[in-house]
């Protein structure tokens, strides 16, 4: 019984067609794939999701779907993590690429992303774009993001007594309990060194 209401069901279903950018084509993928389905399972999902929400489709459609748009934008910003919006991220830092030889003032063109500070940029804003020689995907960083690049920001440590014996990981030598030592700030797994290896900085 169960099956057969489930082939009516499914004889009910019908195709949408609809154009998408390719930003969001690859978001949708990267998500369906992160969620282990497929994409037209996690649209429906999507679309059934909105319209629980907002009700029904009366009244101006292209004004509920802008502000829908809108309010995913800021959900998802809203959801990047602090540490990604961070100014001056040393990992951001590091992911560009060797082959970054300059930048290019831009003006966006879409909404996007600074590579390094992961502050959104609106259209119309003044930006910088990457220029590669290995022809590989373009950055774009924001004047904040471009000026952590030129100047990247210099270590910091802090200073502690351990509590228990631990390894410098720079020279390798053993800290004794009680000892002083030094941690480099926001590294992940904690980096301590010795006080000789910190003298040496």
């Amino acid at each position: 019984m169960a099956e057969r209401e489930s082939a009516k069901k499914k004889r009910k279903d019908r195709i949408l067609n609809t154009r998408i950018s390719e930003e969001l084509e690859r978001e949708l993928k990267a998500e369906a794939d992160r969620l282990d389905m497929p994409v037209s399972q996690l649209v429906r999902r999507i679309l059934r999701s909105t319209v629980d929400l907002v009700g029904n489709f009366s009244g101006n459609v292209e004004h509920l779907v802008t502000n829908v748009v809108e309010d995913v934008v800021s959900i998802r910003d809203a959801a990047v993590p602090a540490a990604r919006r961070a100014m001056g991220s040393a990992d951001a830092l590091a992911a560009i690429p060797d082959s970054v030889i300059g930048w290019q003032p831009i003006t966006v063109q879409r909404r996007t992303r600074c590579a390094v500070t992961g502050e959104p940029l609106e259209p119309g804003v003044a930006a910088h774009v990457s220029v590669r020689t290995d022809g590989g995907s373009a950055l774009v960083v924001s004047d904040t993001g471009l000026d952590r690049v030129l100047n990247p920001p210099t270590e910091q440590w802090t200073e502690l007594r351990v509590a228990q014996p631990v390894v410098c990981t720079r020279s390798g030598v053993e800290i004794a309990a009680g000892e002083l030592a030094w941690m480099r700030v926001g590294s992940v797994p904690p980096e301590i060194i010795c006080e000789a290896e910190h003298r040496r900085l």
